[in-house]
C-alpha cells in the first residue's frame, strides 16, 4: 500500500499533468478560435469585395448592353418613319435614359474607386489610359452625348455617323475587356477565398491532430494510468476493508472475551471483596473476644505480683515478670490487628478534614511519649484533606510514633510534619524525622505484615504500623513511600486522594 507522501506525490504530479494539458487544449481551441475568427472576417472582406465586383460587373455589362442597343436604335430611328418611327423613338428615349442612369451609376462607382486604395493597375489603365488621344471614360462620355444629340434630333446624320465612328474604334470592345478585368479580379478574389478556406481547413485539421497528439492522447493516457492507479487503489483498499472486517472481528472476539473476563473478574472481586469483609469481622471479632481476656490475666497477673510476690521464690518471680511481658506484647498485637482491621473497615463516611487538627489529635494520643523523650514536632504547612478521620489519624500516630521509637539510645526526636495540595488531586503528607534510617535494601519490606527489622528487645513493635499505613493510602487512592538512609533519618510520604472514586483494580491489587 502506497504511503501518504506517495499519495501526496501522485496527487500533485496528477495536476500538474491535467493543468499542463488544459494550458494545451485552451491554447489549441484558442488557436483555432482565432483561425475560424480570421477565416470568417476575410470571408466577409471577400465577400463585401465580391459584392462590390458583381455590381461592377453588372454595372460595365449594361454599359455594353446599353451601348450597343443605343447604336442599333439610332439607326433604325432614322431609316424609321411614321408610328414606327415613334415607337423607335420611345424606345431609344428609355435606352438613352437607363444607360445615362447606368453612367450615373458608374460614374459613382467610379468616383468611389478612384477615391480608394486598392484599384488595380489594369482596370485603372482600361478606364482611364489615353488610346489614340482619348480615353475609354472619354469615349463613353461622347458616346452618350451623340447618342443625346440623335436623341433631340433623329435627323442628325452626324451624330449617328460619330456613333458609328466610336462604335468602329471598338468601344464595345472596350467595355467587355473591363467586364472581363472586372471577372478576372472577382475569379481571382474567388480562387483566394478557396485557397484560404482550403488553408484554413487543413489548419484546423492540423489543430485537431495536434490536439490528438499533445491533449487528448497524453490525456487518455492520463485517465487510463489514473484509472489503473484508482482500480489498483480500489483493490488495495478491498483488501485493507477485509483485513480490517477481520480485524474488527477478532477485536470484537477479544472484547466479548475481556467483557467475559471483567464480569467474572468483577465476580471474583465482589467475592473476594465479601471473603475480605467477611475475614475482616472474623480478625476484628477475634482480636476483640481476645482483648478481654489477656486483660483479664494481665490485672491477675498484676494483683499477683502485688498481693503474692514476697512469698514467692526468686524464680517464681522472674516467670511472673515474663508472664506479665507476654501478656503486655499480646495486648499490642492485639491492639495493632484490631487496628489493621479498622483500616480494611470503609463503612465510615470520608469528610473535609483540617490536617492540623489531625496533627493536635495525634500530639494529645502521644502525649506522654513526647514528654517522656522530649520530641520536638514541628509543622511547616498544612492544608486540608478529604478522608477518613480515623484512618488518618492512625497514620499520623503511627508514623510519628515509630519516629519516637526508632532513635539512637538518649537522643531527642526531631519530628517534621508537613501537608500541601498536589497537583494532580489530592493531598501530600509527609513526616520526616532524625531517626535511626532505614538502609535501602530494607526499605521495601518495611510495609509488609508482620515485617521487623529489629530485634524486639532493641525496638519493641508487632510489625504491623506501617502495613496499616500502606493500606489506609490504599483505601484513598494514594501510595505511601520512604526516603532513607542508615543514621541520616527518614522521611514518609503519604499520597491521600478521593477515597469515594471508583478504586476496584487498587482494591484488588491490595
Amino acid at each position: 500500500m502506497n504511503s501518504p507522501t506517495s499519495d501526496t506525490d501522485d496527487a500533485a504530479l496528477s495536476r500538474g499533468m491535467i493543468r499542463r494539458l488544459m494550458i494545451y487544449y485552451i491554447g489549441a481551441l484558442a488557436i483555432l478560435f482565432l483561425s475560424v475568427a480570421a477565416n470568417f472576417a476575410l470571408t466577409q472582406f471577400e465577400a463585401r469585395n465580391l459584392r462590390a465586383d458583381a455590381s461592377d460587373i453588372n454595372v460595365s455589362g449594361r454599359q455594353r448592353m446599353l451601348s450597343q442597343r443605343i447604336i442599333y436604335l439610332a439607326g433604325e430611328m432614322t431609316q424609321q418613319t411614321g408610328a414606327q418611327a415613334a415607337e423607335i423613338r420611345a424606345e431609344l428615349a428609355t435606352a438613352v435614359d437607363e444607360f445615362e442612369r447606368a453612367i450615373a451609376l458608374f460614374e459613382r462607382s467610379h468616383t468611389g474607386l478612384s477615391t480608394q486604395e486598392g484599384l488595380t493597375d489594369k482596370i485603372s489603365q482600361l478606364y482611364f489610359a489615353q488610346r489614340d488621344g482619348s480615353s475609354l471614360d472619354d469615349r463613353v462620355r461622347a458616346y452618350i452625348a451623340m447618342a443625346r444629340r440623335l436623341l433631340a434630333d433623329p435627323g442628325d446624320a452626324d451624330a449617328l455617323a460619330q456613333l458609328k465612328t466610336l462604335e468602329r474604334a471598338g468601344i464595345l470592345a472596350d467595355l467587355d475587356a473591363v467586364v472581363s478585368a472586372f471577372e478576372a479580379e472577382s475569379g481571382a478574389r474567388i480562387e483566394l477565398l478557396r485557397r484560404f478556406e482550403v488553408m484554413t481547413l487543413l489548419l484546423a485539421l492540423g489543430i485537431i491532430v495536434l490536439e490528438l497528439v499533445i491533449v487528448f492522447r497524453p490525456g487518455h493516457r492520463l485517465l487510463v494510468s489514473m484509472f489503473d492507479t484508482l482500480v489498483n487503489r480500489n483493490r488495495q483498499l478491498t483488501r485493507a476493508q477485509s483485513s480490517l472486517d477481520a480485524a474488527n472481528a477478532r477485536l470484537k472476539e477479544q472484547n466479548d472475551a475481556l467483557a467475559r473476563d471483567g464480569e467474572r473478574l468483577q465476580d471474583a472481586w465482589e467475592e473476594s471483596e465479601a471473603l475480605r469483609r467477611e475475614q475482616a469481622e472474623f480478625t476484628y471479632s477475634v482480636s476483640h473476644d481476645m482483648k478481654s481476656p489477656a486483660n483479664t490475666i494481665h490485672l491477675l497477673l498484676n494483683e499477683l505480683e502485688v498481693s503474692h510476690s514476697d512469698a514467692m521464690a526468686a524464680d517464681a518471680r522472674t516467670l511472673l515478670t515474663h508472664a506479665r511481658s507476654t501478656v503486655a506484647r499480646m495486648s499490642e498485637l492485639i491492639e495493632d490487628v484490631l487496628e489493621y482491621s479498622w483500616a480494611t473497615d470503609q463503612r465510615e463516611e470520608a469528610e473535609r478534614l483540617a490536617v492540623s487538627d489531625l496533627i493536635d489529635e495525634v500530639r494529645e494520643t502521644l502525649h506522654d511519649k513526647l514528654m517522656a523523650t522530649g520530641a520536638k514536632i514541628t509543622v511547616t504547612q498544612t492544608c486540608d484533606v478529604h478522608g477518613y478521620r480515623r484512618q488518618i489519624v492512625t497514620v499520623l500516630r503511627n508514623l510519628v510514633g515509630n519516629a519516637i521509637k526508632f532513635q539512637p539510645e538518649g537522643a531527642r526526636p526531631e519530628i517534621t510534619i508537613g501537608a500541601h495540595p498536589h497537583p494532580q488531586g489530592g493531598t501530600v503528607v509527609s513526616v520526616s524525622d532524625n531517626g535511626i534510617g532505614i538502609a535501602p535494601d530494607k526499605q521495601d519490606r518495611i510495609f509488609g505484615l508482620f515485617q521487623r527489622l529489629h530485634v524486639r528487645e532493641t525496638y519493641g513493635g508487632t510489625g504491623l504500623g506501617l502495613a496499616t499505613c500502606k493500606r489506609i493510602a490504599a483505601n484513598h487512592n494514594g501510595s505511601i513511600t520512604v526516603a532513607s538512609r542508615e543514621g541520616a533519618g527518614s522521611t514518609f510520604t503519604v499520597h491521600l486522594d478521593d477515597p469515594t472514586a471508583d478504586t476496584t483494580p487498587k482494591e484488588i491489587a491490595a
